[in-house]
């Protein structure tokens, strides 16, 4: 059976609070939805619940969608031409992979229920790992109980991966001042999918991202930043 775009869901969901940051990078989603015709499910995450068991329950109380596109709540489409099946594998589950590995920024799932069982699963072992800490204290804890399971069976079978700006870009620059090397590896570049702010100051984002998305405003090169 052909897949349709009113199958898929870009989900949006956010803990932090409602702001001028949020309002541009939810109507950012909103856009990037609505040119391809795709649903939008929008969340208010419970830090005690989080990403995965989002998913799990959306998955299992909505058999009309049959893929999603989990987006971070700081990232935002910069190219909305892409169609998601046709610029990203079909996969099960698929993940970009940064310098630090797999990362659960964005995922491409497909609604069955071997993704059903592990999103259940991965959102029960984040609790075990974690349990005693409070869920603010751990970054990365969703990510970190995905990468757990996709080592095990039955879940590894489950995972495709694609190299990090196939599904997000970062500006380098500006979120990493350490020894990181200088390759460029991951760095944001015009016509690039998603731009992740994550690492970036709380008080560039906005301007960042109004000179990136304002479309009467020029695209900033790489070399700007």
């Amino acid at each position: 059976m052909s897949l349709r775009n009113n199958q898929i869901a870009i989900v949006h969901g956010t803990a932090s609070p409602l702001n001028e940051l949020s309002d541009i990078i939810f109507r950012n989603h909103a856009d990037y939805a609505i040119r391809h015709g795709y649903m939008l499910q929008e969340f208010r995450l419970n830090p005690n619940e989080g990403q995965l068991w989002t998913l799990y329950q959306m998955f299992a109380n909505n058999t009309g969608i049959r893929r999603a596109f989990w987006i971070d709540s700081e990232a935002v489409f910069t190219n909305l031409e892409f169609l998601l099946t046709e610029h990203l594998p079909i996969g099960k589950i698929v993940m970009a992979c940064d310098i630090f590995g797999p990362s659960a920024d964005c995922l491409w799932l497909e609604n069955c229920p071997e993704v059903v069982r592990l999103l259940w699963a991965a959102s029960r072992v984040e609790t075990w790992i974690f349990e005693g800490h409070h869920p603010g204290t751990i970054p990365c804890r969703e990510q970190m109980a995905l990468r757990y399971l996709s080592l095990h069976p039955p879940y590894q079978e489950l995972f495709t991966y694609v190299e990090q700006r196939v599904m997000k870009s970062y500006l380098l620059n500006e979120c990493y001042s350490d020894d990181r090397p200088k390759d460029d590896f991951g760095q944001w570049q015009a016509g690039d999918f998603i731009l992740h702010l994550g690492g970036l100051i709380p008080a560039l984002k906005v301007s960042t991202l109004e000179s990136i998305l304002n479309p009467s405003s020029k695209t900033p090169s790489p070399s700007s930043y």
